[in-house]
């Protein structure tokens, strides 16, 4: 399969703190065990027959009802946080049905990550998502109805005596869309995932398909950490108009690991490390 430069240059889709509150939290647990000790010495050594006194703490009396107070303070302030819903973190749900829903697409999108807009094509989103998750993840980019229209600019080689070599000079071609995605919060994402995962199988059952969605979905994040990274620039050659790999290795690669490579180093490594926090958020 030939690295096909117009093919490949247009990337896919590929607690709150509690403030000031430590030092008050061990202030009153200190205390509380303090307490605690007190109390159980007090009732070990006191006389059962004489007339109930207050425990004591050295020569200082345990007020009626400290420990009770004391416990209370304590377990206010080890009380667990508000755990965010996915309606929280992703509030805008998904369509009622895949026709028509390219309005909902935008507006979901509007609240994630707003630059993501600029670079959409019109249509049929949800389908196009689906239709390149699928095919990237069975090891082949289809440049046909793309769900993103990103402009790369023109792939570029650098001469070493005979040889080409891809030139560094594209690595910051993806940048602006890279950053766009890492914008959004993996938690978020993944709330959103998991809340349109039901409208994303319907247009995948519409592909007349065996399994499901969501295991493309996996494999394709798998397969995209698992594509390593590149010592030292590539040889290349020209025998037409496309560029290919020289080395047999690289050139059979699957599509996804060479639109990963001509993504640069660093942003290769945002989008795998991005994808890695995304995967555990799901």
């Amino acid at each position: 399969m030939e690295a096909d430069t117009e093919r490949l240059t247009d990337p896919q889709p590929i607690k709150k703190k509690s403030s000031g509150g430590l030092k008050l939290r061990d202030a009153v647990l200190a205390l509380g065990v303090l307490l605690i000790i007190g109390g159980v010495a007090w009732f070990i050594i006191v006389d059962k027959d004489a007339p109930a006194q207050p425990p004591m703490i050295g020569d200082i009396p345990v007020a009626p009802g400290a420990l009770a107070s004391a416990r209370d303070q304590l377990n206010q302030g080890l009380a667990p946080e508000p755990q965010l819903t996915d309606t929280d973190l992703a509030p805008v749900g998904p369509p009622a049905s895949i026709d028509g829903s390219d309005a909902q697409v935008k507006r979901a999108l509007e609240e994630m990550s707003p630059p993501l807009l600029a670079w959409l094509t019109p249509k049929e989103q949800i389908r196009k998502w689906v239709s390149i998750t699928v095919n990237l993840s069975d090891g082949e980019l289809i440049n046909s109805h793309r769900p993103v229209s990103y402009p790369m600019g023109r792939f570029k080689v650098k001469k070493q005596g005979e040889r080409l070599k891809m030139s560094s000079a594209n690595f910051g071609r993806a940048t602006d869309l890279i950053a766009a995605l890492t914008a959004i919060p993996p938690q978020k994402l993944a709330a959103y995932y998991r809340q349109w995962a039901p409208i994303l199988e319907d247009a995948y059952g519409d592909l007349g398909m065996d399994g499901n969605f969501h295991g493309h979905f996996i494999r394709l994040i798998d397969q995209s950490l698992a594509v390593p990274s590149l010592s030292k620039p590539p040889t290349l050659e020209q025998p037409h108009v496309l560029y290919t790999y020289v080395d047999d290795e690289l050139e059979q690669a699957a599509d996804l690991d060479k639109l990963m490579w001509r993504l640069g180093p660093d942003n290769m490594a945002e989008l795998q490390a991005y994808l890695l926090e995304f995967k555990i958020a799901l």
